[in-house]
Order: structure tokens, then sequence, then C-alpha cells
């Protein structure tokens, strides 16, 4: 999604932007941005990978199967962490991530609530059980992401911005 950690791919986005509204195989995106198909490829499957689109459904169209594709919210937004400088790929993105978590929760335990309803929010659990369960979890943790990236009062002159890190991995060997 990002050239070297400093901004969206311009491309990356057209396209997630052409997939808000209904579900589009990569050629009818190239078709909606006049852009060639070809091109449009790679950029999907990045996009896909990166748990910015969902596969909807296949679609057999002249002997070739086209995949259809929809983004997962209708509104995304970018963590300024994502821009701080130190910020690059694998080991280190990650401790980034977490430094600037760190802070953003530090900062947030300072303040006084008056409804604990609104007081941030940690858990830690410990899950052991058979894979099969594992992947459920998984599977219903992802599932639980886009339901929540929809919210549609973000305009609301009260709204508030509240952040949540989602960390889920084995301890030790899967």
């Amino acid at each position: 999604m990002f050239k070297n950690h400093r901004s969206p791919h311009p491309l990356r986005l057209r396209i997630l932007h052409a997939l808000i509204d209904q579900p589009r195989s990569t050629k009818e995106v190239a078709l909606f941005l006049d852009e060639n198909a070809t091109k449009l490829y790679r950029h999907v499957r990045a996009l896909h990978q990166a748990g910015l689109i969902e596969h909807q459904y296949d679609k057999k169209i002249r002997g070739t199967v086209a995949h259809y594709y929809l983004a997962i919210a209708a509104r995304f937004e970018l963590s300024d962490s994502l821009f701080e400088s130190g910020a690059s790929t694998g080991e280190n993105s990650i401790q980034t991530m977490f430094r600037a978590s760190e802070r953003e929760l530090n900062n947030a335990l300072k303040h006084d609530y008056e409804d604990e309803d609104l007081e941030p929010l940690a858990i830690k659990l410990c899950i052991k059980a058979r894979p099969e369960t594992i992947k459920m979890l998984r599977k219903n943790m992802l599932a639980w992401i886009p339901t929540q990236m929809g919210v549609e009062d973000g305009n609301h002159p009260d709204a508030v911005n509240y952040e949540a890190l989602l960390v889920f991995y084995p301890l030790g060997k899967p």
C-alpha cells in the first residue's frame, strides 16, 4: 500500500475507492479508472493481501474466471504513527507501532474520565486451544474488524477519536 512508508500509492487509493460501493473485477476496475487491467493486478493483489479488500465471488466469463472484490470499509483513516521517522518494514515497523501505541495509551491513562464506559480498556488474554479453535477465533476477529470500521457518526460534533491495537500471535511454536 505504501511506497517507502511515506504516503499511500495513488493508484491503490483509486482502486480502493472504486471498490467501496460495489464488488468489481480487476477488469471492471480498470474500465472504471480508465487504466490498463494488466497494470492493476499486482495492486489488487497487494490490497487483498493487506486485508483492505475482500474477495466476494468468482464469475466465469468466456472461459476465464473473474474474481470480484469489495473494500472492507467505506472510510479509512491512517494513524500518524505510520509516518513517524524510523518506520520501515518487518520488526522495525512493529516496534514503531507498539511504541506509538504505548505513548498514546499512557497519555490516555493520564486523564480522568467522568464516564467509565469511555475509559481506556486494556485486555491481555492467554488462550490455549486446538488449532481448529484458534483458526476460528482468528477468523471471527478478522470478521469483526470491518463491522467496527463503518461507524457512521464520525462527523458528529461530539465524536471523539479512539484507537485499538489488536494482535493475535502464538506463544512459542504454533
